[in-house]
């Protein structure tokens, strides 16, 4: 074990620090959520389970994190110094498998004049290119709700509630001309069957029979009849909500150096999710609530020329997509 103080930092004003590769791969995360790092640099601070972007999303992990006293929705996330925010709730598009970061750096303060989109952090990722050696890997995570405790409202007899998680991909980069070209490619995917425990409050028996208008009685079949007693001896129903989560990712990198002052970097990423939401909008009841199916794209293209010792620059063009449609679980008149 070697400690070492840190060199002084002499070339910017900017105050923030960078996670490097190795602690990007190697930290056990649970959900591949390479975001969940940010609190491990000084400023950052736990984020609210309800927060407006701290909150995370089923599957997909946080959008955001507060940090340097600032709020969730201003920080500015760039990927290959282009742009990776949303851009009506300022949130990440979507989070880069951690394979494919190299490492990424907070700024929180004290920014350099190439920045100032949001008035909070700057969150720059790296990502990571291929060498003149090919290397590949292979993984799959499995969470199964037979380690899993029982919800507090899944009391037995009744089966316990259904919770897989499966993650699982593949990575491979190497060369395509030695010292030249490099490429590095990755997919990832999730499948994640959950159900979601409801417990709510209910008509009675009597109660639905007491119900005479015809337009009240026509909703009575969306209500589920009562199936257990409140602890206040009401009418109540305890029943289970699908929440799947289904995402497939893909990246490509390309590292391409055309002389000894220019060097190409291509970088292109695509994910397809699909998320069920049942209770999401206050639903108490099954059967309802929404499915959320999104598309997300993300391309950087970066040239970097090299004058002499003291003068470097870098021209970065890209483009960055979502499309998010809402279906309604119940599609009713």
């Amino acid at each position: 074990v070697v400690g070492e103080a840190p060199a002084i930092e002499s070339t910017t004003t900017s105050v923030g620090q960078v996670i490097s590769q190795r602690t990007v791969q190697e930290i056990p995360l649970n959900g591949r959520h390479f975001l969940d790092l940010g609190t491990l640099i000084p400023g950052p601070v736990a984020p609210s389970q309800n927060g407006f972007l701290t909150a995370p999303l089923r599957g997909q992990g946080s959008f955001a994190f507060n940090t340097a006293g600032n709020r969730e929705d201003t920080v500015n996330f760039m990927i290959n110094g282009v742009n990776l925010n949303d851009q009506v709730q300022n949130q990440i598009t979507f989070q880069p498998s951690i394979n494919t970061v190299a490492e990424f750096k907070v700024d929180n303060s004290s920014l350099s004049a190439e920045y100032g989109r949001s008035s909070g952090a700057v969150v720059n990722i790296a990502t990571k290119s291929g060498t003149n050696d090919l290397h590949g890997e292979v993984f799959n995570y499995l969470r199964h709700q037979s380690m899993d405790a029982r919800n507090f409202f899944n009391k037995e007899p009744a089966p316990q509630s259904p919770f897989k998680r499966n993650q699982f991909g593949a990575n491979l980069g190497g060369p395509i001309a030695k010292n030249k070209t490099f490429f590095f490619l990755t997919y990832e995917g999730l499948r994640q069957r959950q159900a979601l425990n409801f417990n709510s409050g209910v008509l009675s028996d009597a109660q639905r029979a007491a119900v005479v208008d015809p337009v009240s009685r026509n909703l009575l079949s969306l209500i589920p009849t009562s199936n257990a007693t409140a602890a206040n001896g009401s009418a109540a129903f305890l029943g289970e909500g699908s929440a799947n989560v289904d995402i497939d990712q893909f990246t490509g990198d390309v590292n391409h150096q055309l002389g000894d002052n220019d060097r190409l970097h291509a970088y292109y990423a695509w994910q397809r999710d699909q998320r069920q939401e049942p209770n999401l909008q206050g639903n108490t009841i099954p059967d309802f609530g929404d499915t959320r199916s999104s598309h997300r794209m993300i391309g950087t293209l970066n040239h970097t020329h090299v004058f002499g010792a003291n003068l470097v620059n870098e021209a970065r063009f890209g483009f960055n997509r979502i499309n998010i449609t809402f279906a309604p679980n119940a599609a009713l008149k």
